[in-house]
């Protein structure tokens, strides 16, 4: 009945109206065959264009959640892509994550078109994204490959903050760089010559250190990756003869938290 309803709504509403519809019935969990096939008859006929960025994003969280609106998937991606309206960068990248758990439900074309809009709009933005968006970015599009925007990610990240994050977050940016770009390329080089160092640092230490490099290398100590994050992380830089010096400072750090 409800999706009868819906399906007789879209003719004579607006496309917001639908939407919100449509929106309200996923987030509360409502599911079946027929709404499902009203949403996919709405996505695919439907310009979701004139939607608020708020309700697009809105809309994808939900597609992740509520497996009766995966076909809007699809319809958003293209929206995005193709509307002029400024979407806020932390939006934007939110709504890359979201879509990229949203498995199977966008074509390669509609990827495609909406990565080029984000590296777009995003790239001139990389220096003010907030740390945390920057590894959320990563994620998103890590499973995508290499491309343009990963690669100006990777450069914003290794060149100006990684002194600044904390290892458990460089872990997780770590990994999704070697997973876009492959172990052997030279961003990701960078980044276990910097896990090199870092690891040392933290074995070295004297009663000479300086009030600064004392605080500092408190701090570090606090946020010291696990066993087991040090365990992943010799999993995921793919540790041998290649990395020999990543894999005498991660064996020393096991063999510091095991005593």
């Amino acid at each position: 009945e409800v999706a009868t309803r819906l399906q007789a709504l879209a003719p004579v509403a607006s496309v917001e109206q639908v939407a919100s519809v449509i929106l309200c019935l996923g987030e509360r969990g409502f599911s079946s065959s027929s709404f499902s096939e009203a949403v996919s008859t709405f996505s695919s006929k439907a310009d979701l264009s004139p939607l608020a960025p708020t309700t697009l994003l809105q809309l994808a969280v939900a597609s992740t959640k509520a497996p009766s609106l995966a076909a809007v998937v699809g319809a958003v991606a293209r929206a995005v892509s193709n509307s002029p309206k400024a979407w806020p960068t932390s939006d934007l990248v939110r709504l890359l994550l979201a879509l990229a758990k949203a498995k199977g439900a966008l074509n390669a074309d509609d990827k495609r078109q909406l990565l080029q809009r984000a590296a777009k709009d995003i790239t001139p933005e990389l220096g003010a994204l907030p740390t945390s968006d920057l590894v959320k970015l990563v994620l998103a599009i890590a499973g995508d490959g290499e491309s343009q925007l990963i690669v100006a990610a990777a450069d914003e990240a290794l060149g100006n903050r990684i002194s600044g994050f904390p290892q458990a977050q460089l872990l997780i940016l770590t990994q999704g760089l070697i997973q876009a770009l492959g172990a052997s390329h030279d961003l990701v080089q960078k980044a276990v010559d910097f896990w090199v160092e870092l690891l040392l640092e933290m074995t070295r230490g004297g009663d000479d250190d300086d009030e600064v490099t004392k605080r500092r290398r408190e701090l570090e100590m606090r946020s010291r990756l696990t066993a087991d994050q040090l365990v992943q992380l010799a999993r995921v830089a793919g540790v041998g003869g290649a990395n020999s010096k990543l894999t005498e400072q991660i064996g020393n750090q096991l063999l510091a938290a095991g005593r």
